[in-house]
Order: structure tokens, then sequence, then C-alpha cells
């Protein structure tokens, strides 16, 4: 598991937005974007970086927001639809 910035640069490098168009895909991106989640959670796994840092790395806002979606795109994958009678 990396612990630092530059080891999470290293996880961030073969994403989408960032290799098409560097930092400014970023930005242009909204906060919320799915391809900006999917990065966000894949840091979360994979490195030991807080919240905050990745927040401010992806240009997601503050991290309470960033929790707000990732606890929302978790309880929508564990949620079951529920069965019509």
């Amino acid at each position: 598991m990396t612990r630092t910035p530059e080891g999470a640069a290293g996880v961030l490098s073969p994403e989408g937005p960032i290799q098409k168009t560097g930092e400014a895909g970023l930005i242009s991106l909204p906060k919320g974007d799915p391809d900006k989640l999917r990065i966000a959670l894949r840091l979360r796994q994979e490195t030991t970086m807080t919240l905050a840092w990745v927040a401010q790395r992806l240009h997601m806002g503050t991290r309470t927001h960033l929790a707000h979606l990732l606890y929302w795109r978790e309880r929508d994958k564990k949620k079951k639809p529920r069965e019509r009678r």
C-alpha cells in the first residue's frame, strides 16, 4: 500500500482523464464526475492518502463532499432491487 503522494501519483497515472488531458482534464470535469469518483475509490483502496488529499488532488471539493459521494456509491452498489408483486 502506497503511503506517499509520489506513490499515489503512480496509481493516478494510468487513469483516463489524467492520462488524456492532464491536470486540466480534472479541473474541467464536475466535482462528482463518475471518472473522478472511480479514481478516488481506487486511491482509497490502494493508498493511505487521506480524503482531504484525494479531494484536493482530484479537484472534487471538500473531503466531506467526497465522503458523501463515496458513501452513496457504495450504498447504491449494495442496494438490491425490490421485487414487484
